[in-house]
């Protein structure tokens, strides 16, 4: 098989990106007008988002930004987004470790290490003097 050019490859990067723009073009377009019928049908039956309930308008998890996560492609010709504001939206929580349990105290002061990361200074100080690690071990002594 013979190895393809440059100027080959680029072509074929030019269709598939023709072809990834229609698919997109054509994925807004059913976005748009689904979002339409929505919009029409809660008009005619008189339903608000507030009687969605209280988390109608947050994303689901994984969700990429668009007219269904409130974005700005599914916009209808009004320039009104689809979904609730950001306002609405639940607040993110971040992650918390829990913390590691200390394995080193200094009697004197008390700071303590967990045994993580950098050796602290208090301890290296005491390593330096001499003395041992395990001396400054909680439950040792």
């Amino acid at each position: 098989m013979p190895r393809p050019t440059l100027t080959h490859i680029r072509q074929q990067i030019a269709r598939l990106e023709a072809q990834a723009r229609k698919i997109e073009s054509a994925d807004a377009e059913r976005k748009r007008k689904a979002v339409g019928e929505v919009r029409a049908l809660m008009r005619k039956l008189g339903v608000t988002v507030a009687d969605l309930g209280e988390d109608a308008g947050a994303r689901r998890r994984g969700a990429k930004g668009g007219a269904a996560a409130g974005g700005g492609k599914g916009a209808s010709r009004d320039g009104a987004k689809g979904g609730a504001s950001d306002a609405a939206q639940a607040p993110k929580v971040p992650r918390t470790r829990a913390k590691a349990p200390v394995k080193f105290r200094d009697p004197q002061t008390g700071d303590a290490w967990s045994g993580r990361g950098r050796t602290p200074k208090w301890l290296e100080a005491h390593e330096k003097a001499g003395r041992s690690r395990g001396e400054f071990a909680v439950g040792a002594g």
